[in-house]
């Protein structure tokens, strides 16, 4: 399934790699809610639990095929049960299954933390790109101001200046789409493992 939305905390922050692990962890069934709360289908009706603002999530999300739980994905998150059925059980489960099912859900979990660092880089590309093009404009509307005193020519430095700074803020509008790029791809590695998780709960 396409990968619908980012999971958010109910605190409206974004997942981080230190929150991803704290939050799912090697739980099943919390795996299960975070897949459903990528993929599912938002309630305009909040449900029961959503409305007792339980669980780690924001949105109220359920997903709508056989054999899955359900509740929605804070439910699944916050269920006693020891594992939440899947759409096509396996057929044995124990220490090898789960350590498989812990091998599929790596790529995943790398996927996370790839995702927020490249995400953390992003901002901060952003952010300088910001100063150097606010740099640049001081150093414009200084050099026309000092031209006024000086017949309406801008000297050789200002221009100088205004050269350099141009030239810097070309180089970062190169960073924050280069920062963009990864953003992206690493959403598309994450729908790819998301996909990969999924065929392997369906047995696939």
């Amino acid at each position: 399934m396409p990968l619908a939305r980012e999971p958010v905390l109910r605190q409206g922050l974004m997942w981080t790699a230190d929150g991803f692990n704290e939050q799912i962890g090697q739980n099943i069934a919390n795996v299960e809610a975070a897949y459903i709360q990528c993929v599912g289908r938002i309630n305009k009706e909040e449900c029961e639990a959503c409305l007792k603002e339980e669980g780690p999530f924001n949105s109220c999300v359920v997903i709508d095929i056989l054999g899955w739980p359900k509740e929605c994905a804070k439910g699944a998150a916050t269920s006693t049960n020891a594992a939440v059925p899947m759409a096509s059980p396996r057929p044995q489960e124990g220490s090898s299954s789960t350590q498989e099912f812990m091998q599929h859900l790596k790529p995943l979990k790398n996927a996370v933390i790839a995702l927020s660092n490249d995400h953390d880089r992003s901002l901060s590309a952003i952010d300088a790109n910001k100063k150097v093009w606010v740099d640049a404009g001081a150093t414009m509307n200084s050099a026309i101001q000092k031209s006024v005193d000086h017949d309406n020519q801008i000297s050789n430095t200002d221009l100088q200046s205004i050269t350099a700074n141009i030239s810097v803020g070309n180089q970062q509008n190169a960073a924050v789409r280069t920062a963009a790029d990864e953003v992206t791809r690493r959403f598309n590695d994450l729908a790819e493992a998301f996909s990969k998780l999924e065929n392997f709960a369906r047995g696939q």
